[in-house]
């Protein structure tokens, strides 16, 4: 084994003897079976011992000889999250902007509540009258949900016309697969995990409601083209076609989740750039969910105005773990400003936000989008500065640092 395999399955091994302690630090590894230590091996591996492994790691990556400069900055980036996982984990004296820019590269800041209701004041122009924003918000999501009977056909014709938009617009793996599965009582509304080989698995939280523009805008971030889109084109050019095998491994925090979030928050607006979008769904999807009473054009203006609401749920953050708000005022104010159904806020609130480590996780969604919508911004180049980033790791400081060419 040549030492840049060995630092590369040490990198794996250290990953998974953090989620040991951790679980569901991993969100997927697909490499084989045989370069990770078995569990009993790993008994040994206490969170100061893995402190100290990941400064020795950081080490050699940074003295290592034949390793690429992309390379070498996104394995230094990724194990330097790893020594800030431990810290977390050791309970060290950190501020939460400590560990979000250790974990992440990125800086996290609370968004001004009047950024929320300049897009309220926009929403209670599009939105039928009476009652409140709130109130009118939510009756139109109820009008848009899908039948629990209607999910399983409604999301796999969603699918196969995401999949062929986005094979209009970039090159897919020949192997590139899905396995889409409806679960319950989990704390997110969906979640995609890569498995290799072209495949991933898709699943759907029946437990909560879905309006079907949040059902194309969840399955685009989940599958085309964002999540697996990535993974399998990733694979297919990086791991396949370049030899990085590190990327065998996805963790749930560190700085690759930006960019991976980031490409996911924009896979709806990429996908829904064909000239066809709005018939797609007055003649489509609305009618298969048995919605074609409604008017797409006035829905679509609704929800993408409603989903420029970012930044409730990291607030939410700061309100909890720096400025011990409670539950009660917490949810309170997510309902208030975020217009979600109560269902996914108490979710939020009770399942997600008190977890001592994977509430960071949630940064990732408003400093993904607010990254990438910089970059396409910039560039004016969305569409190809996003299929850039499928085939290609770049960490936030370096997609910060893109200017118009």
């Amino acid at each position: 084994m040549d030492h840049i395999q060995s630092l590369v399955n040490r990198y794996f091994n250290l990953a998974h003897s953090i989620s040991d302690h951790l679980p569901e630090y991993i969100d997927a590894y697909f490499g084989p079976k045989e370069w990770i230590k078995p569990v009993e091996e790993r008994k040994g591996d206490t969170i100061p011992v893995l402190k100290v492994r990941s400064e020795e790691l950081l080490h050699e990556i940074r003295e290592v000889d034949g390793l690429v400069s992309r390379r070498k900055k996104f394995m230094l980036a990724q194990v330097e999250a790893m020594h800030m996982v431990t810290r977390i984990l050791a309970d060290e004296e950190l501020t939460l902007e400590e560990k979000i820019k250790g974990l992440f590269d990125v800086i996290p800041t609370k968004t001004p509540e009047s950024e929320f209701l300049e897009i309220h004041n926009t929403l209670d122009g599009l939105l039928p009258t009476g009652g409140s924003v709130h109130e009118r918000m939510s009756k139109n999501e109820e009008r848009l949900n899908i039948h629990k009977e209607e999910f399983k056909s409604v999301f796999e014709e969603i699918i196969l016309d995401l999949q062929t938009w986005t094979m209009e617009l970039f090159t897919l793996p020949s192997n590139e697969r899905l396995d889409l599965r409806f679960v319950s009582d989990k704390p997110w509304s969906g979640y995609s995990c890569y498995q290799g080989d072209g495949l991933s698995t898709i699943e759907v939280n029946t437990d909560l409601p879905i309006s079907i523009l949040y059902a194309i805008d969840f399955l685009a971030h989940e599958t085309y083209p964002g999540h697996h889109t990535e993974s399998s084109i990733k694979e297919m050019e990086l791991i396949r076609g370049q030899g990085r095998d590190e990327l065998q491994i996805i963790l749930s925090l560190s700085p690759f989740c930006i960019s991976h979030e980031g490409i996911a928050m924009h896979a709806f607006d990429i996908a829904n750039r064909q000239k066809s979008f709005i018939d797609w769904l007055d003649s489509k999807i609305f009618p298969l969910a048995k919605l074609d009473h409604l008017d797409a054009t006035r829905q679509l203006a609704i929800y993408k105005a409603w989903s420029d609401i970012r930044g409730v749920r990291t607030n939410a953050v700061f309100m909890y773990w720096v400025e011990g708000d409670s539950q009660e005022r917490i949810r309170d104010y997510v309902i208030e400003y975020s217009l979600l159904p109560v269902e996914y806020v108490e979710n939020f609130v009770k399942k997600w936000l008190p977890h001592p480590i994977f509430h960071l996780y949630t940064f990732t969604y408003l400093h993904g989008y607010s990254l990438l919508d910089g970059l396409f911004s910039r560039t004016g180049a969305a569409q190809y500065w996003f299929g850039e980033l499928l085939k290609d790791t770049y960490l936030p400081s370096e997609i910060e640092g893109i200017e118009r060419e």
